[in-house]
Formats: structure tokens, C-alpha cells, sequence
């Protein structure tokens, strides 16, 4: 039934849509006619200010791709997190990894495929709060409240803001205090999964020059599966003030504290199928073909238990900010200083993370046994003694971190938008990042990294010809790193390590204003990311990228048709892995035996195993037998006397390349048509894993490395579905002095990339991808001043996400077991799939009062 109605959806969507375009086409003469004919039809789409270039300046002439969220954005989408700001923005996305460790990728850059995403480790998307930088993304998203707005720069943004913003920029602008106004408002939210929301905010003027606001967010919900994955209470509050002590000065003081408590990842399900066929001995025969064994969207309790209950992820952080603004007789000044603190603790549980189906378990059975089919023609797993264990505590750990940042910057009077020659800003800035993470359960560790930056940037544009402006943008950047650590599992002992990086950031920028209305650029930048040590204390180079942009903005129809679109090509200089170096052991006296490889008969490898198969380092300490030689796995077997457990390499780089088109229409005065669509092409250039663990390990002439790691990946393709849109339309009705308001919007996901299997082998073979899919949501609001105070206002809102409550796969991986379960005669293409669903249908009622 629900294939049907996503059908139907689909279906609908698409007419409607092209039903658009023809109404568009065929009444867009009439509209250009009916200027100024009736007063009715005189509205036109409002005009957005951003400060994406350190300086005040209307959206539509501001030559980048900026995406700008708002107060009232948010609530017609939905929006009060950091999470769902991909609903909105197609080509930005979101995920979290270790703890609240929010991962942001901006055109496909960024995000856990090419990030080291641990705590101690660099961003690829800047996060900036009131113009300070998070160098660690923890938490944040618990700040999300009582904002003017939310700016999203894409591509490098390295010359005016600096480290880590390689994707992109994130600027979060909270509400400041108001000089001379009495007001706020009260927001109560509830829903189903326990959703409870409660935000408030009060504008409070003490004199004529100088207000203060208070505000404050507490939120509770519960997970979407049935073991409670993701549910989470947080509380935030923020306190600013605003003064003018002369004409010339501005002073702004901000302090914002956030605690939350979770039980990790906001996991939506099951998924788990398996594929192929295997005899697994001596234990029971098992086979299977491409036999889908588990579909359970929303449940998890069946293989994690109640172990949630008794762990989770424990997060709190603080910060201030005091910025003075200066006018001067040649420009305007700003000194900014901004201190954050944060503290995280990690408690994993027993039980956290699915076993493999093939895990062998404490009383010596496989997790897997055969059953018969079931009435849907699933054959059902059991976990054996999965459910029936004592759950404990396998991983804690705390991270802390304190950065200080000062940043001066002045400012020309002069503006290009203002009809002046020329504009410019200089600035330097410092900031000092210090972050520590203890290990005492699970990998036993202590590390201390210790960052100092430093920039000295300066932008300017000029109008070299009528209407044609150019603008140069430069940034020295100086980093420097300190490495402090104790890592229990690395063979390598790294007590100390200070590495200096120092670079030229550039920018370029020619626009052309065509009309008053219209304006097309051209733009060259130049992305830097500093380099990382890893929790042994390696280095891993920095990332640069070399950006080329093209793009439009557009208004028609009298300001009520906007059309914006940006192409871009990336030229990824170097990407960073974690990767794991896998070679074969051999004696210490001398060179393993060869035998011949059972997956390429006729080719002679190092004798290892029975089958012939590599193992990690440090992955089997008993040590296995080959031909009565001692094959006991430590360092001294392997070809390098280095840590190869866990490395950053530098494999190669890559080519991305995409497209995005931002429409929104005022059909009426009522009514208004959004449309948001992003297209993604990225593809490895150069890149080889095994070259870059080889070019490490010199002398590794007797490895063997798995054939996904030795082979050039050159040409193929990567990251997120190429493809992903939404639509939206907006209805306002007015009945007296009250509105009535209808918002829904639909959402696009396309395929995701297919997934090659037994990959550069004779048996490669590609799995199924996974599906592309269609969500919607809707809200219906109604504000009025009814049955209430005189200059009060209170809307309530009913809003739905996936309506219609689809469940599709969010994502899927498969794993392949055949060179594993060679030795028992297994064949290949076995191995099985496990994956995740997106969001379940949630609803909710929200009453706002605004005072």
C-alpha cells in the first residue's frame, strides 16, 4: 500500500510541478503588463541582508552562493535543528558520528567519507556563533534558538574566515537585545516520540542605550526506534547585552551555556539481509540467496536489549563573546573577542553496535542459525545469547576543549552597493585551541593537541568599468601544532611533536551587474585545510582545493519571480584517509614461504594462514600455524617495525563538480512557490591508497595489500546521491486581522552511487544501490491577536514530516564474506547488508505567543 501512495505522490508531485512551469510561461507577459495597474497585485519579494563579507549588504548583491535561513523559514519547514537544515538546503548534509560530533558537508566536501571525525581532528565546514568560530563541532546544535538568521557560504571561504572552512562557511546569528523595546515571545511544543519543547525570550530595555536579552530552549525527546537509539534532553540559555555609550560605539556582550544528555545516534531501524552461499562448518549448513532476512524499520530492542539504559553520551559547553564597533571619519572598526569551553563523556555499552552475522559468540556458537522461512518468505535470524547477556560497559572516555579567539578587522565607509568606486577590510586575528581526550576503558589512551592560528587577510573590490566590479581577496594563514599523547595500542611511542603549516589563501572575484536586478559572476578561491595529527601522534598533510565558480542572481516579474543558480568545479588537491596498513607476517629470521593464492590460482603470495589470507595488525595475537612455522602476530613479523594499526594517508585527490538552482515565485499576494535543487558529480583524480601506505612504508616489498587498497580508484565516483531537491508551497489566507497559513513541501533523495563488490577481481560484481525516494511535510498555522493582551499575538501550529509516513532506506552497505569462508568451501558473493531508514512520520502542536 505504501509503494502505491509514494507512486501517487510521486506522480502528483511532478505534475504539479510542470503544471507550474506552464503557468509560469504562459502568464508571465500579463504580469509584466499589470504593473502598477492594480494595487493589489503590488508585493514583491522581500529584500535579505546577509554578512557573508564582514560588512552588511543585501543578499541579491552579494557575488557567492549564500543560502540564508530565517526565523520564519524555520518554522514554515520545521526547522529547529542543526539536522534539519538538509530538508531545506539540498546540497548541504548532516549526520553525527562519535557522541553530539556534528558532521556538516557543504557540496559533497566534508562529512565522515573523507574526514577524520574524531574530537581531536580538523573541520571541513566552519561553524561560527556571532562571529566565533567552534573549532570542535560538539553541541552546538543545542544553540539553535532565538536566532536572526542562518548563513550558509558555499564553497572555500578560507580568505575572510579562515580555518577549517574549506567546504564552506556556517554563520549562526542569534537576536540581540533591541535599544528601547519591551518584548519577547513563548514557544510550547508537543508531539509524538515524547517530544516535549519549550523556548522562551525577553527583550528587556534599561535605558536609551542599553537593552538586555534573556532566552532559553529546554527540549526532550525520545528515539525513533523501540530501544530508545537518540533519545535526548538538552537545556541552552543565552544572555546578551547591547550599549551605546556614544554616537560611535557599540558594545555587544554574549554568554550562552548548553547541558545535553542522550543515548547516542538517532538510529531509525533494521535492516539486514543476506546474499550468496556458504557452508558454514562444523556449526550447521547454512545457505542463502539473496534472501532478505530482517525489514524492521524503527526496531532495534531485538539485538540491543535494554544496554542503552546504561550508557550514553553526556555534553555540556560555554562560551562569551564581547564585540566593540567603532565608527571612525574613514571607516568603522570591530574588535572581536570570543572564549569556548566544552566537555564531553562517552559511555558505551555491550550490545551498542550490531554483531556480524558470522560473530562467533562466548558458549562457541555462531550469531547465526538456520531457520525455516517465515509467512512473508523471510528466513529470520537468531542472535544466540545476544539478548541474554549481562550488559556492560566496553568504552568511556572525555574530551575537553577550550579555544580563545581575538579578531580586529577595519572597514571602508565606502560600499559598492551604495554606488560607491571601491570598498575594502583588513584584519589579523589569533586564536589559541587546546583540546585533551581520555581513554580509560576500551583503547586506554591520553592525547593533547594544542593549536595556535594566526591570519592576517584583506579583501577590496573596485569597479573597473561601468557596472563591472572586481574584487581580490588574500589570507596569510599559520598554523601551529602540538602533539602530547600516550596511545596504549600503538607500537610507536610519539610522547611529543610540534609541526609548523603556513599558507596564501587566495580569492578572486569578477562580477558583472547586468541590470539593477540582474548579475552573473565568475570566481577562482583557494581552500586550505591545516593538517592533523591522529591519536598516535602522525601527521597527515593539509588539504588544499582549488575552486571555480560560476553563477547568477536574478529577480523578474517585478521582484516576485527570484532565480539564483551556481556552477561550481573543485580540483581536490589531497584528501585525507584513516585507513588500516595491511600486510602479510613473516618470520623474523627471513621471508614467509610463498603458497598460491586460492582467489587467483597460478599467483604466489606470502604464507600467512591456511587460506592464504593478510590479517590487521594486531588483529590475531594467538598467532595461526602455516606449515609448522610460527606465524604469532606482533610488530617484529611485519616488514615495518611501525605502528601500522591505524594511519592517516594521503591517497590522492579528486574532481567534484556540481549545480544548484534556488526559484521562489510570488504567484499572489498569498501565495508563494520555492524550489531548492542541487546536482553532485565527484570523482577520486590520482588516487591510490596502497601507493600512499607504500610511500610510509618503504621497505614493505613482501606486502600484500587487499586489491581495493592497491588499485588506482582514478575516475571513480563517490559520496552522496548525485541528486536531491525539494519543493514548496506556501498559502496565506487572511480573515479579518488574523492568518491562516498552509505550507508543505516535498522532498527529493535520488539513488544513491551503486556499491561494487569484490572490487579490480574476476568475480566483481555490483549490489543493488539504494533507492531514490520522496518525503513530504505540511504545517497549518493560525496567528491572531484574539483573547489576548493588546500588542499580543499567538499562533498555533500543526505540523506533520513524512506524512505519509514512508519507510525508506536512508542507507545501506554490504559486506562480502567469501575470501573469508573460502577455507570451508564457500563461493563468492556471500556476505550480507545491513542499513538504516529515514525519519518515521512525527507530529506535532506548537503554540507560540509574541509579545
Amino acid at each position: 500500500m505504501s509503494i502505491k501512495i509514494d507512486l501517487c505522490l510521486k506522480k502528483c508531485i511532478i505534475s504539479c510541478f510542470i503544471l507550474f512551469i506552464v503557468l509560469l510561461m504562459s502568464t508571465s507577459s500579463d504580469l509584466f503588463a499589470q504593473e502598477g495597474e492594480d494595487e493589489e497585485e503590488e508585493f514583491t519579494l522581500e529584500e535579505i541582508t546577509v554578512t557573508a563579507e564582514k560588512r552588511e549588504a543585501q543578499l541579491q548583491k552579494v557575488p557567492m552562493d549564500i543560502t540564508v535561513v530565517r526565523p520564519d523559514d524555520m518554522d514554515r519547514s520545521g526547522v529547529y535543528s542543526v539536522y534539519d537544515l538538509k530538508k531545506v538546503i539540498p546540497d548541504l548534509n548532516t549526520s553525527t558520528q562519535t557522541g553530539n560530533q556534528v558532521m556538516i558537508s557543504i557540496r559533497g566536501v566534508g562529512g565522515a567519507a573523507d574526514t577524520l571525525w574524531n574530537p581531536i581532528h580538523e573541520t571541513t565546514t566552519a561553524v561560527h556563533i556571532d562571529g566565533v568560530q567552534l573549532t570542535r563541532a560538539n553541541g552546538f546544535d543545542n544553540l539553535f534558538f532565538d536566532l536572526q538568521r542562518v548563513e550558509v557560504l558555499k564553497g572555500p571561504q578560507g580568505t575572510l574566515y579562515g580555518r577549517g572552512s574549506t567546504a564552506g562557511s556556517m554563520n549562526i546569528t542569534s537576536q540581540k537585545p533591541i535599544l528601547g523595546e519591551f518584548g519577547g515571545h513563548l514557544t510550547y511544543e508537543e508531539g509524538n516520540y515524547n517530544l516535549r519543547r519549550g523556548e522562551g525570550a525577553l527583550n528587556i530595555p534599561a535605558m536609551d542605550k542599553l537593552a538586555f536579552r534573556v532566552a532559553g530552549r529546554w527540549i526532550r525527546k525520545g528515539g525513533y526506534s523501540d530501544a530508545g537509539d537518540g533519545s535526548s534532553e538538552n537545556k541552552s540559555g543565552r544572555i546578551s547585552m547591547t550599549w551605546e555609550p556614544t554616537d560611535k560605539d557599540t558594545i555587544t556582550l554574549t554568554y550562552d551555556r548548553e547541558k545535553s544528555d542522550s543515548n547516542g545516534y538517532g538510529n531509525s531501524g533494521s535492516y539486514f539481509s543476506t546474499f550468496g552461499g556458504v557452508e558454514i562448518l562444523p556449526i550447521s549448513p547454512w545457505t542463502t540467496e539473496n534472501t532478505t532476512v530482517l525489514e524492521l524499520p524503527y526496531k532495534t530492542r531485538w539485538y540491543k536489549g535494554n544496554t542503552l539504559s546504561q550508557g550514553g553520551v553526556f555534553n555540556h559547553s560555554s562560551g562569551y563573546m564581547a564585540q566593540w564597533e567603532r565608527e571612525f571619519s574613514f571607516g568603522y572598526g570591530v574588535a572581536l573577542y570570543g572564549h569556548r569551553e566544552l566537555e564531553e563523556e562517552l559511555a558505551y555499552m555491550y550490545g551498542y553496535a550490531m554483531l556480524s552475522p558470522f560473530a562467533t559468540l562466548d558458549d562457541g556458537t555462531t550469531a547465526i542459525t538456520k531457520s525455516p522461512l517465515d509467512e512473508y518468505g523471510r528466513r529470520v535470524i537468531t542472535y544466540v545469547g545476544m539478548l541474554t547477556r549481562e550488559p556492560y560497559l566496553y568504552s568511556h572516555s572525555v574530551s575537553k576543549g577550550e579555544t580563545d579567539s581575538l579578531e580586529v578587522r577595519l572597514l571602508s565607509k565606502e560600499t559598492i552597493n551604495n554606488g560607491s568606486k571601491y570598498e575594502w577590510v583588513v584584519g589579523a586575528m589569533g586564536q589559541d585551541d587546546e583540546t585533551d581526550e581520555i581513554n580509560d576503558l576500551g583503547a586506554n589512551y591520553w592525547v593533547n593537541i594544542k593549536t595556535r592560528s594566526y591570519g592576517l587577510f584583506a579583501q577590496a573590490a573596485y569597479e573597473i568599468f561601468d557596472n563591472w566590479n572586481l574584487s581580490l581577496g588574500y589570507r596569510r594563514a599559520m598554523d601551529e601544532k602540538e602533539y602530547n599523547g600516550d596511545y596504549i595500542t600503538s607500537d610507536v611511542d610519539v610522547p611529543y611533536r610540534k609541526v609548523d603549516w603556513n599558507e596564501n589563501v587566495y580569492k578572486i572575484n569578477l562580477n558583472w551587474a547586468i541590470t539593477d536586478d540582474v548579475m552573473t559572476f565568475v570566481q577562482y578561491s583557494k581552500g586550505y585545510k591545516t593538517g592533523n595529527f591522529n591519536y598516535g601522534g602522525r601527521i597527515s598533510p593539509p588539504e588544499l582545493m582549488d575552486d571555480y565558480e560560476f553563477g547568477f542572481k536574478t529577480r523578474f516579474l517585478d521582484n516576485r519571480l527570484q532565480v539564483n543558480g551556481t556552477g561550481y568545479f573543485y580540483d581536490y588537491k589531497n584528501y585525507t584517509k584513516w585507513t588500516t596498513a595491511v600486510y602479510c607476517a613473516y618470520p623474523a629470521d627471513g621471508p614467509a614461504p610463498m603458497v598460491e593464492d586460492p582467489n587467483n590460482p597460478g599467483s604466489m603470495i606470502p604464507a600467512v594462514s591456511p587460506n592464504g589470507v593478510c590479517y590487521d595488525i594486531g588483529s590475531d595475537p594467538e598467532g595461526r600455524d602455516a606449515g609448522g612455522i610460527d606465524q604469532a602476530i606482533s610488530k617484529w613479523d611485519y616488514v615495518d617495525e611501525q605502528d601500522a594499526n591505524s594511519i592517516n594517508v594521503s591517497p590522492g585527490g579528486a574532481k567534484q563538480m556540481g549545480a544548484n538552482l534556488n526559484v521562489i515565485y510570488l504567484m499572489t499576494a498569498k501565495d508563494t512557490f520555492t524550489f531548492n535543487g542541487s546536482y553532485t558529480k565527484n570523482e577520486y583524480k590520482d588516487y591510490n591508497i596502497g601507493a600512499a601506505i607504500l610511500e610510509q612504508y618503504p621497505n614493505a616489498d613482501n606486502a600484500r595489500l587487499d586489491p581495493e587498497l592497491y588499485n588506482s580508484l582514478d575516475g571513480e565516483r563517490f559520496g552522496e546521491a548525485p541528486y536531491r531537491f525539494n519543493v514548496g508551497y506556501n498559502h496565506t489566507e487572511f480573515i479579518g486581522m488574523d492568518m491562516l497559513s498552509f505550507n508543505t513541501t516535498a522532498y527529493y533523495n535520488g539513488k544513491a552511487l551503486p556499491q561494487i563488490m569484490l572490487k579490480f577481481t574476476d568475480n566483481q560484481y555490483n549490489k543493488p544501490r539504494t533507492p531514490a525516494y520522496w518525503t513530504m511535510d505540511a504545517a497549518l498555522s493560525y496567528n491572531s491577536s484574539r483573547w489576548v493582551p493588546e500588542g499580543t499575538r499567538w499562533t498555533a501550529r500543526l505540523s506533520a514530516n513524512n506524512v505519509f509516513g514512508s519507510e525508506h532506506l536512508a542507507s545501506i552497505s554490504y559486506t562480502d564474506l567469501g575470501d573469508y569462508f573460502a577455507v570451508y568451501g564457500g563461493k563468492p558473493y556471500t556476505g550480507y547488508a545491513s542499513g538504516t531508514y529515514i525519519a518515521p512520520r512525527t507530529y506535532s502542536l506548537t503554540v507560540t505567543f509574541d509579545f
